[in-house]
């Protein structure tokens, strides 16, 4: 014998895997414990999930499930095309944030598991047939399992695998694709519990998944398959005529009605597919083509025998080649096992060259029947990947609860192109850990968890930008590996840490109640612990305690009744200050939050008057009750003309009301952007918190936005010199934005959002910093940085990437994206790109200058344009060395300055935002 092994009773161990398997699409590993006593299920060790589904339903005598408990992403669809449960409904992800959606389940350690993951697309969608079809990558743990394709919309398509639990949880997830708007999708999930025994599908033990490629029941007379109750681990084989082309031509057929055994088999295969066999007419050879669904590789084959006739004396004794190279020679069944039992023949690990293999089965010469075979398996093998280290992998779930990050499943390093965005990690031949954190701008509302401790490979933590309260943790101390911890702009409060001064880099501005050297504002205190005293100190302790209480009292009264005359007092003035609120989170005295934004020389530095806080009465009448609305509408709220009390033309920017934050926290965040001061920067000098009214206060521009001057019909003209000056004004405004301390990111920046004024044209940015609070932040078509579509987080770079696009808008005088063009022009960054390698320079520039610009600075201004807009954020300059490079282009530029002259241009874009007599300020 070479190659090819018997089962354990005979000579060891031995499994054969074969012939092709209708599954398509791939899914999950995870899995509950055999006796889950939490789960309802009518079979033990059962999961099986209708995804999308509203209820339970029994099918084929199987309790099925609706998917609440496994996962909390996605939303519940029904698909456009006839089909029966569980392929009716399905469970979408539209998340594109979410790199992958995942089922989580509970399991039993270093078991065995069979996983079974259903598809039917059905147009659910209703996506155009120009759209495709949907395509994605199923995933297993740490591992990618397959590419889910579908050839038409009434397709099922199933993926299956055996695997090995190594924890006590498991995942099985769907990953985003990078390249198709279909959102990746499920409709069904099973999980079956098989085994703890080292035995059954051994290859799992040996850290390899099994990719069902067949399961074939031989000598079955119709084409249905035998799946549970027949086989209680619930695995499907199919009858052989459905799967081996040929096979009639084989046309005797073995039966019996009695039980025949398979005690003596390692798998396990069920009675009922051992009750039937083929064999071939006479003493013929017997071939079967097995095609392999996963290509060349190294697969595992079970073969299944068992003498069933018991009508004559005679015995078959047959040769056995697999592929022309393992075989086994002289097998003789009924000699091993007599009448009625299993024989299981296989071979663990064998080679496949070319996308199918070859079983023969041949008459030994000293044999007078014909061959036989009862049933066959065959697996790929695919060698599992090492999951992130536990430890990790428990604390960041421990993280991510505290945090309220449960959008985020699976495991949280690999496969390293499906890991979480906002984690770095780092991989050897042993392990994976978590090594880096960047939570930064996550709106997090809670304290800092203790777990982070727990995470001993972190060397960088950033949590700035978000509204975490209480103390430090000085167990950060005990991680040795770090080097950065970046704590800015939270609520934190508490005495600084001295333990974490041997950081290399430990920040902690922007949280008014840290306390230094005991001289910080100190936070409200939590409801004290009392401690019972001892018989020598009950008299003084209980003095002390009474006496606390009454001068609690009086301050607690002496505060009611002064800020009762406070409020008397702002009804009149029509001017509000807030001062600190009960509400959470505490919010400092703005003297102390203009401290947090540190903008060099230019930083404002006035007190607590400079910063006017209107209530929602005081808008009313500065609006005249809201009646002198801006023809201009934003994405993100209405605009509206106003006077200030003092006789100040204002404009009044009104969010749309879903802003997620209460007044304090609005007003926490806005407070320090009135402290910019920049001659290029529109600055807010008063703002309105109450409810769910939330307004920013700006001086009103007379001359409009850039977007007005560039688009509007009635458009005036801007000559080459005033365009290159204003986006150097722009870019003057954003490199000051980037400077301060911590440096703030504008956003949203676009052409409605550059202001001009005076006949000269000043340039003034508005609406910087305000894109947290922005209900829509991709509503700036166009001109949002892509890589904001995988991280959902902006960066400095994004805004210099938006920049790049409002260069080329200035110089090609046309929108970033304009659907009214042809195709290949539709996107200003590629068209010009375009334009630009192949030399024809003069085609980018707006017609309308007619040709009254250096055709060097020209090209020299959209390469700056060209390497902002990199798609490798790493590769863009800097807004300082933009601002450097436009300097020199305004030296050398050539021109006139602005003609007032009104240009008859019909084939201009009329956007949507109308001039502004007054403002230009864009939603």
């Amino acid at each position: 014998m070479h190659g090819m092994r018997w089962d354990r009773a005979a000579f060891g161990a031995l499994a054969i895997l074969s012939g092709p398997v209708s599954f398509s699409v791939v899914f999950v590993f995870l899995l509950i414990t055999s006796a889950a006593p939490e789960l309802v299920h009518a079979q033990a060790g059962f999961i099986s999930i209708d995804c999308g589904a509203s209820e339970r339903n029994t099918l084929g005598g199987i309790l099925w499930t609706t998917d609440s408990s496994y996962t909390s992403l996605g939303l519940n669809n029904k698909t456009e095309v006839a089909a029966s449960p569980p392929y009716d409904t399905l469970r979408y992800f539209p998340d594109k944030a979410v790199t992958k959606s995942c089922y989580v389940f509970n399991t039993t350690a270093n078991s065995s598991y069979l996983i079974r993951a259903g598809f039917l697309y059905g147009n659910y969608d209703n996506l155009s047939e120009s759209e495709g079809r949907p395509s994605f990558v199923l995933l297993f743990g740490a591992n990618v399992w397959t590419n889910v394709t579908f050839n038409n919309d009434s397709e099922v398509v199933t993926h299956e695998m055996i695997a090995l639990a190594t924890s006590d949880t498991a995942s099985v997830c769907v990953g985003r694709p990078s390249t198709t708007n279909h959102d990746p999708f499920i409709s069904s999930l099973e999980i079956r519990f098989l085994s703890s025994n080292q035995m059954m599908y051994s290859p799992v033990h040996q850290s390899f998944l099994m990719m069902s490629n067949s399961r074939i029941n031989f000598g079955q007379e119709d084409s249905s398959s035998v799946r549970y109750p027949d086989d209680v681990y619930d695995r499907i084989w199919d009858s052989d005529s459905r799967v081996i082309e040929g096979i009639s031509t084989h046309n005797t057929i073995i039966t019996t009605n009695n039980t025949v055994s398979v005690t003596w088999t390692d798998d396990l295969p069920p009675s009922k597919v051992m009750q039937t066999a083929r064999s071939p007419n006479n003493t013929e050879n017997m071939s079967f083509n097995f095609l392999t669904r996963f290509g060349p590789g190294q697969y595992y084959l079970s073969l299944y025998f068992a003498e069933l006739d018991n009508s004559t004396s005679q015995r078959q004794i047959m040769d056995v080649y697999i592929d022309r190279g393992s075989s086994y020679q002289a097998l003789n069944v009924f000699d091993i096992r007599g009448l009625y039992n299993t024989l299981e023949l296989f071979d663990k690990n064998f080679t496949v060259a070319v996308g199918n293999f070859t079983l023969l089965l041949m008459p030994n010469e000293n044999s007078t029947r014909a061959p036989f075979i009862n049933a066959a398996e065959s697996y790929f093998l695919q060698r599992m990947d090492h999951s992130t280290f536990d430890q990790d992998v428990h604390a960041l779930e421990t993280i991510k609860l505290s945090l309220n990050l449960s959008n985020w499943m699976g495991d949280p390093c690999l496969p390293v192109a499906y890991k979480w965005p906002w984690l770095d990690c780092n991989s050897n031949s042993s392990q994976t850990r978590i090594v880096s954190l960047n939570l930064s701008s996550m709106n997090l509302r809670s304290e800092i968890p203790t777990a982070l401790a727990d995470l001993s490979a972190l060397t960088s933590v950033d949590l700035h930008n978000n509204f975490l309260y209480g103390s430090i943790p000085s167990s950060l101390a005990n991680l040795r590996n770090l080097t950065f911890l970046d704590l800015r702009n939270n609520n934190l409060s508490g005495e600084y840490p001295i333990e974490l001064n041997n950081l290399t880099d430990f920040r902690v501005g922007g949280n008014p109640f840290i306390c230094f050297n005991n001289s910080c504002i100190v936070a409200p205190a939590p409801a004290p612990v009392l401690v019972q005293p001892g018989p020598s100190e009950s008299k003084g302790r209980r003095d002390l305690v009474v006496g606390s209480v009454v001068a609690a009292i009086f301050v607690f009264v002496a505060a009611v009744l002064m800020c009762a005359l406070y409020k008397c007092k702002s009804r009149k003035t029509k001017r509000l200050f807030i001062a600190h609120s009960a509400h959470w989170p505490p919010v400092p005295p703005f003297a102390e939050i203009s401290k947090s934004v540190d903008c060099g020389k230019a930083a404002h530095t006035g007190g607590s008057e400079d910063v006017p806080v209107y209530s929602f009465a005081d808008m009313k009448n500065i609006t005249n009750n809201f009646e002198n609305r801006v023809a201009a509408k934003g994405a993100n709220g209405a605009l509206y003309h106003g006077t200030l009390p003092d006789g100040q033309e204002v404009v009044v920017k009104f969010l749309k009301p879903n802003i997620k934050q209460t007044p304090m926290e609005f007003l926490y965040k806005v407070t320090p952007l009135s402290y910019v001061n920049h001659k290029n920067l529109l600055r807010p000098i008063g703002f309105c918190a109450e409810s769910q009214s939330f307004m920013f206060i700006y001086e009103g521009i007379q001359k409009g936005s850039l977007h007005n001057y560039l688009h509007n019909i009635d458009r005036h003209l801007l000559d080459w010199k005033t365009r290159l000056n204003i986006l150097l004004q722009v870019a003057q405004g954003l490199e000051h934005l980037h400077s301060c301390s911590p440096g703030i990111i504008h956003g949203s920046l676009k052409s409605a959002n550059v202001l001009l004024s005076g006949d000269g044209l000043l340039a003034k940015v508005s609406d910087f910093g305000i894109y947290e609070l922005l209900s829509d932040v991709e509503a700036t078509s166009g001109y949002l940085d892509p890589e904001y579509f995988s991280t959902k987080t902006l960066t400095d770079k994004s805004d210099i990437y938006s920049f790049g696009v409002l260069i080329l808008e200035v110089v090609c005088g046309r929108m970033p994206f304009d659907r009214s063009l042809s195709k290949d022009a539709w996107n200003i960054i590629e068209w010009v790109r375009k334009m630009y390698d192949g030399g024809n320079h003069e085609l980018i520039a707006d017609v309308s200058l007619q040709g009254t610009y250096s055709k060097a600075t020209l090209s020299k201004v959209v390469k700056l344009a060209l390497q902002a807009t990199d798609s490798n954020v790493d590769g863009r300059p800097s807004m300082t060395e933009l601002a450097i490079e436009l300097k020199e282009a305004n030296k050398s530029a050539v021109g006139h300055h602005v003609v007032f002259a009104v240009l008859d241009d019909s084939n201009s874009s009329n956007d949507s935002e109308a001039p502004l007599s007054s403002s230009g300020l864009s939603g």
